[in-house]
């Protein structure tokens, strides 16, 4: 039903199945990407379905993304290290990626960088903070911390303190740090 032709379908059915000035088919959908309609539909299509547009926020947290995303071991603890990445790891991660905010991917990404070129397999906590920082990427350390976070919470990354007590940052080994680097979020076009 993603499809452009499917989608048309639906919004002419709806806005012409009308009986008294009422309309006969209702759609009702939700969504949690403020770019929904820019990303799904044309403006024409749009305009067909004449959306009530409503904001509500549910606090919920992402259960269905992290669901997909292969558990490396039953434990809490997320094992770190550059190899024996799984497609299927690959794949859902990309996925997450799609619905993050840029500035969260591109902090991935630095991430990712960091750890392809540093042998031991994690990147400190303050390097990667510079590394935001020259890139201007992250303003704050809060910021940052914020955006680590998020992409702990969707099981992205991992953190732990080395034998000096310094925290250390990295990628989990199921996950493809090329992929990563890689990604382009598709951009969002809109025909007039």
């Amino acid at each position: 039903l993603r499809s452009s032709f499917a989608q048309d379908a639906i919004s002419i059915l709806t806005t012409s199945s009308r009986k008294d000035d009422s309309p006969l088919i209702r759609v009702a959908a939700s969504t949690d990407n403020v770019n929904a309609a820019l990303v799904l539909w044309s403006p024409q299509v749009e305009y067909k379905f004449g959306w009530a547009w409503k904001k509500v926020h549910t606090y919920r947290p992402y259960i269905e993304e992290v669901r997909r995303l292969p558990h490396a071991e039953p434990s809490k603890k997320v094992r770190k290290s550059k190899g024996n990445h799984t497609p299927s790891a690959a794949t859902a991660v990309l996925k997450v990626l799609t619905y993050l905010a840029p500035r969260h991917t591109e902090v991935l990404q630095s991430l990712a960088a960091l750890q392809l070129s540093n042998s031991s397999n994690s990147v400190s906590y303050s390097t990667l903070r510079d590394e935001c920082t020259r890139k201007m990427l992250t303003s704050s350390d809060t910021n940052l911390r914020n955006i680590m976070k998020e992409l702990s919470d969707h099981k992205i990354i991992g953190s732990e303190r080395d034998d000096e007590g310094i925290e250390q940052m990295f990628i989990p080994s199921t996950i493809a740090l090329q992929d990563i680097i890689d990604f382009k979020p598709k951009q969002a076009t809109k025909t007039v």
